[in-house]
This record gives C-alpha cells, structure tokens and sequence, in this order.
C-alpha cells in the first residue's frame, strides 16, 4: 500500500457515518469493498502473510462453521447456510481489514489517521449543519427516495444511525487527533460530538456515550477492576437468557411498575420475553441460523395491550413477536446458535474484552474499551447481531483503531 493507498483508507474508514446520513445500510457495500482491497493488497504487489492472531481466528472459525451446520435444522436449510456462508465471508472481510491495518508502515498510519481525522470532523460538521438548518440534509436525502416528508416530521429513526456510528468511530478518531495534534485537538473533537449526539436524542447512542465515558477513564487508571468487572458482567449476560423464561417480569408488569418506561424499551421487552420462551425449544443447539429473521416472517402481527399510562393514553402496539431480529445479540444467539454459539460469542469477546485491557499504553486501552462498549450497546438494545451493515461497521472502526497502534 502506498502513500495514497493509505490516506484512501483513512478516508473511506470514516465514510460509515456520511453513508448513515443517506441510509445505514449503504455501509454494507462500503465494507465489502474494503475488505476486496484488503485481500488485493494481501497479494500484490508482494504476497503478504495476514497478521492475524489464532485464538480470534480459530474461534471466529468455529462460529462460522457452527452457524452453517445450524442451518442444517433451520426454518429454511438453503437460504439459511447461505446466510451463514455471508457470514463467513463477513468475518474474513474483518479480519483481512485489521490485519491490513495493522501492518502500515509509520509514514502510512500517518496519512491513515490525518484523512481518517479530517473526514470524521468533516462529517461532524455536515450533522451539525442539518440540526442546525431544520434537518435540511436529512431532507435532501429523503428527497432522492421520492419522499418528502410534512415540517414537523421526525427524523429519529434515521439519525439514530449516524448518531450511533458517530459515537462508535469516536475512540479512533480521538486517538488518532491526539497522534497527529495532540489533546488541543482530540479533546474539543471529542467533545463537540458527544455534544452533538447528545442532540440527536436517541437512547442507544446516548448508552454508547454513557459506556464510553465510565470504560476509557477506568481502562485508563484502573485497568485490572475493570478488567475483572467486565469478565463478570460478560459471564452473567451469556449464563442468563436460557433461565428468563418464567423469572423476569413481563413487559405488561414492567409498564404498570414503571410507567415511565419508554415505549420502545418496552417493545424490547416484549421482544426478549418471546424469545426467552422459544430458547426453550433448543437450548443447546438453537433453532436455526438466520431463525429469528424467519420468526419474524412466519408468525402473524399480534397487538399487545397495556394498562392505561398515569396520563390516560393508551399503549397498543401491532407487532410481530420478533420484528427482524431480537435486539439483543446475546439473546439471538441463544435463539439461533444454542448454548455451542453463544459459548463461542462469549469466548470471543471475553478475549477482546481481556487483550484491549492488557494493553501496555493507557491511552489504547482506554480507546480500546471505549470501543468495545460503544459496539455493546447497541448490540445489546438495537441492531440484529448478524445485520451486514452493523458487522461492517463495527470491523471497519476495529480497523480504524488497529491503526493507531503503529507509532
């Protein structure tokens, strides 16, 4: 990779969030194209062996493989296993991106992080332009749909991607401001856009926030307690899901307890609730890969109804009983993959989780377990675990981070 090649790098790994603006799922592509030339660069102009390590690899393989054979039982054998053989592919994309990333040359990661930089701030300022200016850009980027949508119109279920993506290239994009200009620079960036994505009011990047502001400080001064206190958090969220089923409160006692509650945590909760119930089934080898997608397409829209909220308005929603995915990457696993997926998963991150935190610089610890929980959150509230665009973009900002590694 030359001089060029590494700034296009650094430019196109900020792209995720500029996509989001338009539709989250065009990142997608921008990943496969990444990963194509990163395997292109793994052989010319000189074949280079990938710098990849085995335990990542060898337990990304076994979930793969684990994902394919699942198929063997699913709802739909053949469209399943291909499933599963993207997800395959997905998984080498990934890799081969780190593995490119992290074998740049000093002057390369040089260029990598001031484009990476410069385009992430660029970007920034383009959101702040649409909140600033009544959501013009969102509007333009309806417009090119054909729609267009009333003056007071919500856009949060679209700006809750770029807010997300915001906030999950931000650990990046802060160490790589602080290489190249130091903290007068990576504090007020990292700043402004905690700010801004603070104005987007979406809850999930609001947890992404949240999970980075208490993780990169800890990781920076006490790396071994908090070493030890994700260890044991990551244990409890892989050991609970097969035992909710009968031993958490439903969704209709959650509203009367706390009638607070948002209206889309509460349809999570009807969400988790079937799905804990259909874990049942298969607890060690799950239903399927790609099963609660198929879910979702089988089973009929039911309405759900609540009691009535201190102020008098009613809750009724008309929904499938698992829309697309289970909003929850843990629980989907179980779903899908049994107690041999969710094993895998866990061990992988438990080793993410461990290898960011024994990291010798303060500095790359703390952006590493910034990272982590700004990709936890919304796999834990939001995003299906297995969706392309969010695989994508949580490689290409490991990637992103990779890079700043190099001196």
């Amino acid at each position: 990779m030359n001089r060029w090649g590494a700034a296009l790098f650094g430019l196109l790994s900020a792209l995720p969030v500029l996509i989001a603006l338009h539709m989250a799922r065009g990142v997608a592509p921008l990943f496969s194209l990444l990963g194509i030339i990163a395997l292109a660069l793994h052989l010319w102009p000189l074949r280079q062996r990938p710098r990849l390590e085995a335990p990542y690899l060898w337990l990304m393989m076994g979930l793969c493989l684990w994902a394919l054979v699942s198929a063997l039982w699913a709802f739909d054998p053949v469209a399943n296993g291909f499933g599963a053989l993207r997800l395959g592919l997905l998984m080498l994309g990934g890799l081969l991106l780190v593995s490119l990333a992290g074998g740049m040359t000093v002057d390369q990661a040089r260029l990598f992080r001031r484009a990476f930089v410069l385009a992430y701030a660029s970007i920034a300022l383009l959101i702040a332009f649409d909140l600033a200016s009544g959501m013009q850009v969102m509007r333009a980027s309806y417009a090119l749909r054909g729609m267009f949508p009333p003056a007071d119109f919500s856009f949060s279920h679209d700006t809750k991607h770029r807010a997300v993506l915001l906030a999950l290239l931000l650990p990046p994009a802060f160490l790589a401001a602080k290489r190249e200009w130091g903290l007068k620079a990576a504090i007020p960036l990292a700043l402004i856009v905690a700010f801004m994505i603070q104005l987007h009011h979406s809850e999930t990047s609001l947890l992404c926030l949240i999970g980075m502001g208490v993780a990169a400080p800890l990781a920076f001064w006490r790396p071994k307690p908090l070493l030890w206190a994700g260890l044991l958090g990551l244990g409890l969220l892989f050991a609970l899901p097969p035992f909710l089923h009968g031993n958490m409160p439903t969704a209709r006692e959650i509203a009367r307890q706390f009638p607070d509650t948002s209206k889309s945590l509460l349809a999570r909760f009807i969400i988790w609730e079937y799905a804990a119930e259909r874990i049942q089934e298969r607890p060690l080898a799950g239903l399927g890969f790609d099963a609660a997608r198929e879910i979702g397409g089988r089973e009929p829209m039911r309405h759900y109804d609540f009691d009535p909220f201190p102020d008098g308005t009613l809750y009724r929603p008309l929904m499938e009983p698992i829309p697309l995915h289970t909003h929850n990457g843990v629980i989907q696993l179980w779903l899908e993959l049994g107690a041999v997926g969710a094993g895998l998963g866990g061990l992988l991150l438990v080793l993410a989780w461990r290898g960011g935190l024994r990291k010798t610089d303060p500095w790359q610890r703390a952006g590493s377990a910034a990272l982590f929980l700004a990709a936890m959150a919304p796999m834990l509230s939001s995003y299906g675990l297995f969706q392309n665009w969010w695989v994508g973009s949580v490689w290409i900002a490991i990637a992103a981070l990779r890079a700043q590694d190099t001196p």
